[in-house]
C-alpha cells in the first residue's frame, strides 16, 4: 500500500506506478483509489525500477528491490508531500534530495577553497568583498554550476532538540562575541580613511566578559553602516584566507554564516538584534541546552530523494526540534561520508523538503532513459570532463571516417562559444583551446548489445586546415581504463572494485553496459586522451587540430557499419543498424536536439595548444622614461606619473586577459588598472599620478603585480598551469 503522509482531507493526487526494466520497457502497477498495489517478486534482482508519477509532475524513482523490502516488511510504503504538512499524531516523515554541484573555478579566485566561497559572499551582499578580489567581479558571479543527483548511498537522519534560555539585555552581545570568535575581529586595523565621531554606545547595561568584547569590530560594526560593511568584509576576507590554512580555523561556510549574520546584526537596534537572534535559533547554540539523536536511515532512491519516517514524541515547552542528515557512499575502504550535516551545522525544519549539495567528490548516478523514445540504437560523445559535447566548436561538418569539411574557421575545435552580442573582457573564456589530459565519456545505446557490438575504439588523428587527415599522425589509444562496480563482498554485503575494459588486443577496450544486478558507479570516462605527452622527448600531439574517433566491434574484431553511411566498407566492416550521433544542444536548454552522423565512424574535432601565456614586467617607466635598475627609489612632485613596461601575451593568441595591480604598503589600497585583453610585447601599462598612488601618505613602497591567465581548457576548468605572473617593487617618495 502507498500512504501520502499528512494527505487529511485533501483530495487524493492521480497518480500513476510503472515498472521500469533496464532497457526502459515500462509496465503500468495498477494503483488503486485508496493506495493498494500489487508487485511480481519475480522481478526482483534483475535491474526494475519503479517510477511513481502525479499528472503533470516529475516523477519519483524508486530502486524495485529496495521498494519491495520495505514493503514486504512494513506493508506500506510512507511517502511525505513538501507541500503539506503531516497530520500524523507521532508519525514524523521527511524527504529530500541529494546532489552534487561541480563549477570551474573561477580564475580570479586566489584562496585553495571552493569558489563557492566568494559566491555566496556576493549572494551576502559582499559586493566590494568581490570588487578587492577581482574589480569586474560582477562579471564572473554567474559561473556556470552544473549539478546531477546521487542515488547511490544511505542517509542517516538526526533530530536535534533545543531548549533556549529566553532573550535577555546580554543576549545580543553573546551572540555577537561569539560570532566575532568565528572572524576573530581583534585582528581587524582601523580601515583606511576617515572614521566618523564615535556614536552613543548602543549596548544596554553592562559588557559581557572583562574589557573590550571585542572593541575592533564594535568601534566600526555599530558605528556607521558604511564603516560597519568595510570592517566586516576585511574580517571576512582575513578569515576565508585562514580557512584551510590554519589548524583548527573554521571551514569557509562557517565563516561566510557568521558574516553575514553579524552584517546583517551590524544594522540593527538593540531590540530589533533582539528578535532577530530569537528568529534564528541556530544563532544562540551557546545559550541552548541542546541534543541530538539519530532517529532513522534510509537509502537514496534512483533519481537522488529520499523519505523516511520515524516515531517522534512532542518537544518539551520552550524547545524546538530541527532535523540533519549525514549522507555517505560506499567505496573501496568502506562508507565515505560525502554530506555531513551534523558536522556543518546545517539543519531543516521537519516540514521542510531539503536539498542536500554533497562533496564534489560524490558519486553521481546516471540518470534514466526513455531508450524506446528512439529505437535505432546509437554512439554518441557526451562529455569531455564536465563539458558537454554540445560546447565543441565546428563551422563544418564531418564528411569522412576522418575529416571535417573545409577550410577550417579560425575558432573551429575550440570549445565554449561566446554568447551572441558583446561580452567583457572577464567574461567567459570563451574559444577555449584544449590541453593536458582529456577525459572522454561516450554514451552507448544498450540495444547495441543485440547487434553484438562488445569492444570500442579511440583513434587520434591530426589535420590540416583543409580538414584533411595528416598522414603519418593517426594513432590508437591503448592506456589502462579501469571502472568502478559495486560487486558481492562474499559475505552478503556489497563493495566496490576495479574492473579493467582493456582487452587482449590492444586499443579495443569492453564496452560497460548496465548490469542490472551490480551496476557500475556513475560519471566514469571511457577514454583517456593526454594532449601533452611527450614521446622520445618530441611532443605526440603537437599544437593544431585533430579528431578523436570512436568507433565499435563485435567479438570476433569486425567493426559494425552504419547502414546509412556514406563512406565506402573496408574489408572487415559489417552492416548494422545503428547510428553515430553529435550532440547538437544546447544541453542546457528545456530541449536540446543530437544529429546523425552518416560515417563508418564519430569524429570530433578538437584544436589542442600546450603553450602557456608569458607575462615580464620589463622596466619601470616614470614620466615615460624607462629604467630596468633592480632597486628603484623614485621621487618627485604629486603630478610626476609611474607605469610598467611590460610583456603579456599567448603565441598562438589563446590569451584571456591579463590585469597589472598596484599594492600599497602592508595594508594600503591596490590600484587596478583596467583588465585587458590584448597581445602586449614590451608595451607600457597605464600611467598613474605619484599623488594618486601614495593616496595621502608621503612616502612608500610598492608592489607591482601582473597577472596573465589563459583560455585552456582540459573540460573539468580553466588550466591555470598555462598563465603567467610577474611582480616588482619600487618606492616613491614626494618631493620638489
Amino acid at each position: 500500500m502507498l500512504e501520502l503522509v499528512g494527505l487529511g482531507a485533501e483530495p487524493r493526487p492521480d497518480l500513476t506506478l510503472e515498472a521500469v526494466d533496464p532497457a526502459g520497457k515500462r509496465t503500468r502497477i495498477p494503483l488503486s483509489a485508496s493506495g493498494e498495489f500489487t508487485l511480481d517478486v519475480g522481478l526482483a534482482g534483475k535491474g526494475y525500477m519503479l517510477e511513481l508519477r502525479a499528472a503533470g509532475g516529475a516523477p519519483r524513482r524508486f530502486a524495485y528491490d529496495a521498494f519491495l523490502q520495505q514493503v514486504r516488511a512494513e506493508g506500506v510504503y510512507r511517502l511525505p508531500a513538501a507541500a503539506w504538512k503531516a497530520l500524523i499524531p507521532l508519525l514524523t516523515c521527511v524527504s529530500g534530495r541529494v546532489q552534487v554541484c561541480r563549477s570551474v573555478r573561477p580564475p580570479w579566485f586566489p584562496f585553495d577553497r571552493p569558489d563557492l566561497a566568494v559566491l555566496q559572499a556576493r549572494a551576502g551582499g559582499f559586493q566590494s568583498l568581490l570588487e578587492s578580489v577581482h574589480p569586474r567581479a560582477e562579471a564572473l558571479v554567474a559561473w556556470p554550476v552544473r549539478c546531477a543527483p546521487v542515488c547511490h548511498g544511505k542517509v542517516e537522519v538526526f533530530v536535534r532538540t533545543c531548549c533556549c534560555a529566553p532573550i535577555g539585555p546580554l543576549d545580543p552581545p553573546v551572540v555577537i562575541r561569539d560570532l566575532c570568535e568565528i572572524l576573530d575581529c581583534d585582528r581587524l586595523r582601523p580601515w583606511p580613511g576617515p572614521i566618523p565621531e564615535p556614536e552613543p554606545d548602543p549596548w544596554p547595561g553592562p559588557r559581557p566578559g572583562p574589557g573590550p568584547d571585542p572593541a575592533p569590530l564594535r568601534q566600526r560594526a555599530f558605528g556607521r553602516a558604511a564603516v560597519a560593511s568595510r570592517a566586516l568584509e576585511h574580517a571576512t576576507l582575513r578569515a576565508l584566507r585562514r580557512a584551510g590554512t590554519v589548524e583548527g580555523a573554521p571551514d569557509v561556510e562557517t565563516v561566510l554564516w557568521a558574516s553575514r549574520h553579524l552584517r546583517a546584526l551590524a544594522q540593527l537596534t538593540p531590540e530589533q538584534q533582539a528578535r532577530y537572534i530569537e528568529a534564528i535559533p541556530d544563532l544562540r547554540v551557546k545559550l541552548c541546552a541542546c541534543s541530538t539523536v539519530k532517529v532513522a536511515e534510509t537509502t537514496l532512491q534512483e533519481d537522488g530523494h529520499f523519505d523516511v519516517c520515524f516515531l517522534l514524541g512532542s518537544p518539551p515547552p520552550g524547545c524546538t526540534r530541527r532535523v540533519l542528515y549525514r549522507v555517505s557512499q560506499l567505496g573501496e575502504s568502506g562508507w565515505r561520508v560525502i554530506y555531513d550535516g551534523p558536522a556543518r551545522g546545517q539543519s531543516f525544519a521537519l516540514n521542510e523538503e531539503a536539498v542536500l549539495r554533497a562533496d564534489p567528490g560524490a558519486e553521481t548516478c546516471d540518470q534514466p532513459h526513455d531508450w524506446d523514445a528512439h529505437p535505432t540504437p546509437f554512439v554518441i560523445l557526451e562529455q569531455v570532463g564536465n563539458t558537454w559535447a554540445d560546447l565543441l566548436i565546428h563551422s563544418t561538418l564531418q564528411n569522412g571516417e576522418r575529416s571535417f569539411a573545409g577550410p577550417l574557421a579560425a575558432d573551429d575545435g575550440l570549445v565554449n562559444p561566446p554568447p551572441a552580442g558583446p561580452v567583457s573582457v572577464t567574461a567567459g573564456p570563451y574559444n577555449q583551446p584544449w590541453g593536458k589530459t582529456l577525459n572522454l565519456r561516450y554514451q552507448f545505446h544498450p540495444k547495441l548489445k543485440d547487434l553484438g557490438a562488445v569492444y570500442f575504439r579511440t583513434r587520434v588523428v591530426r589535420v590540416n586546415a583543409s580538414g584533411a587527415p595528416i598522414a603519418g599522425t593517426e594513432f590508437t589509444l591503448t592506456g589502462s581504463v579501469s571502472w568502478r562496480k559495486y560487486a558481492d563482498d562474499g559475505s552478503g554485503g556489497v563493495k566496490v572494485e576495479w574492473v579493467s575494459l582493456n582487452t587482449a588486443t590492444p586499443g579495443l577496450y569492453a564496452i560497460p553496459y548496465h548490469d542490472p544486478v551490480w551496476p557500475w558507479l556513475g560519471g566514469q570516462w571511457h577514454a583517456f586522451v593526454q594532449t601533452d605527452e611527450k614521446v622520445g622527448g618530441v611532443p605526440r600531439m603537437p599544437n593544431g587540430r585533430y579528431l578523436f574517433i570512436v568507433d565499435i566491434f563485435r567479438a570476433d574484431g569486425k567493426r559494425l557499419r552504419p547502414t546509412n553511411s556514406v563512406d565506402p566498407a573496408g574489408p572487415d566492416d559489417v552492416n548494422a543498424a545503428f547510428h553515430y550521433r553529435r550532440l547538437d544542444g544546447p544541453i542546457d536548454a528545456a530541449f536540446s536536439n543530437t544529429s546523425v552522423v552518416p560515417h563508418n565512424a564519430l569524429a570530433s574535432l578538437f584544436r589542442v595548444d600546450n603553450l602557456g601565456c608569458a607575462g615580464d614586467i620589463e622596466a619601470i617607466l616614470k614620466n615615460g622614461a624607462p629604467s630596468n635598475l633592480n632597486c628603484q627609489f623614485l621621487d618627485g612632485p604629486a603630478s610626476t606619473t609611474v607605469a610598467l613596461q611590460y610583456t603579456a601575451r599567448h603565441a598562438n593568441g589563446f590569451q584571456w586577459y591579463h590585469t597589472i595591480s598596484y599594492k600599497q604598503g602592508l595594508t594600503g589600497p591596490v590600484t587596478n588598472d583596467p583588465p585587458s585583453a590584448a597581445d602586449v610585447s614590451s608595451g607600457a601599462s597605464p600611467s598613474h599620478t605619484f599623488g594618486d598612488l601614495l593616496a595621502g601618505e608621503t612616502k612608500c613602497a610598492f608592489a607591482a603585480n601582473l597577472y596573465v591567465r589563459a583560455r585552456h581548457t582540459n573540460g573539468i576548468g580553466r588550466i591555470s598551469d598555462y598563465d603567467a605572473a610577474d611582480s616588482a617593487a619600487f618606492a616613491l617618495s614626494l618631493g620638489p
